[in-house]
């Protein structure tokens, strides 16, 4: 681990037959390319929507570069606790990361852990007495 001036560099070998994968949102191949293998903040300006995050910006993004030691370079990005969970926080991260490529599709309340079909409907009912407008909804069966 390397502390820099602006930075914190996370450092470790990578073995010549790994598997690199992607971190974040984009609709290119999850296995990364091993001759180039960069997801970093530098594509919010690459214009191929390919290459653009999706729904949601990831906080973390990672690449590893074949610049003699092999090695993989993590973004970390903390904002100050007065500016956690206002708008400054949530414009700051917008202007560090830019925009989803696509609109917000709503909240998904599928992951709060329904236990029964009963408590589920009794979770429709609930948006229907609160007037909150509900086009579809899906239940993870697990």
């Amino acid at each position: 681990m390397i502390f820099k001036d602006q930075y914190l560099e996370l450092s470790s070998v990578i073995p010549q037959e790994a598997n690199i994968y992607g971190l974040g949102e984009h609709i290119g191949s999850f296995r990364r390319a091993r001759a180039r293998v960069e997801n970093h903040q530098g594509q919010r300006c690459i214009d191929t929507a390919r290459l653009k995050p999706l729904w949601s910006t990831s906080f973390l993004y990672g690449g590893a570069k074949w610049q003699g030691a092999r090695r993989c370079i993590f973004d970390f990005y903390f904002f100050t606790p007065d500016a956690c969970f206002s708008c400054a926080a949530i414009s700051r991260s917008d202007w560090i990361f830019g925009h989803a490529s696509l609109p917000d599709l709503g909240s998904a309340p599928v992951p709060l852990g329904y236990h029964s079909l009963d408590t589920f409907c009794d979770m429709i009912e609930g948006y229907k007495k609160a007037k909150i407008p509900l086009d579809g909804i899906w239940m993870d069966i697990e």
